[in-house]
């Protein structure tokens, strides 16, 4: 019997050893497991970090582009206020300076009828009068080429106002 008891203490102590074994097991793996899960976790933490760092990132640029967007925004419309402006500017100035060629488009005239009258003085006038009316035509004549010259000009300065805009 002794033997048997003895049989039965060996068998229950392989028992507990298999248990304690199977223990030590279940809660290595348990261990290893939770080891892993946070591992896993940490991971996924960090990943989580970077996407939201690179989504700070992103958010910056976009705003740093709808600022820019705003600033260039601002400029084209400055730009388009002082073209208008310009453009304005050189309407009044072709609408002035057709009105000064019709001021001297009626002086052209006048000077021609002096011009005309100067022409019958001389051919009527003798002596020295006649010298005189020579000169005052020669005069005349000069004053003319030079009013016709300021026609061409102001003709030219218009056209390529015009042309500019």
């Amino acid at each position: 019997m002794k033997r048997l008891i003895v049989l039965a203490l060996a068998v229950l102590a392989c028992k507990d050893d298999e248990r304690r074994e199977a223990k030590d097991k279940a809660i290595e793996v348990k261990e290893k497991t939770v080891e892993v899960a946070r591992k896993a976790a940490d991971e996924a933490k960090d990943a989580m970090e970077k996407a939201r760092s690179e989504a700070q990132a992103a958010w910056q640029k976009l705003e740093a582009a709808r600022a820019e967007h705003a600033k260039v925004s601002a400029e084209r419309d400055a730009a388009k206020s002082k073209l208008d402006e310009v453009r304005q500017q050189a309407a009044e100035a072709v609408k002035a300076g057709r009105q000064k060629l019709a001021d001297l488009g009626l002086a052209g005239d006048q000077l021609d009828q002096r011009i005309a009258d100067a022409k019958q003085q001389v051919a009527s006038a003798t002596g020295e009068a006649r010298d005189r009316a020579e000169a005052g035509l020669r005069e005349l004549e000069t004053k003319r080429e030079q009013l016709t010259t300021e026609i061409k000009k102001l003709m030219d300065l218009i056209a390529e106002v015009e042309t500019a805009r």
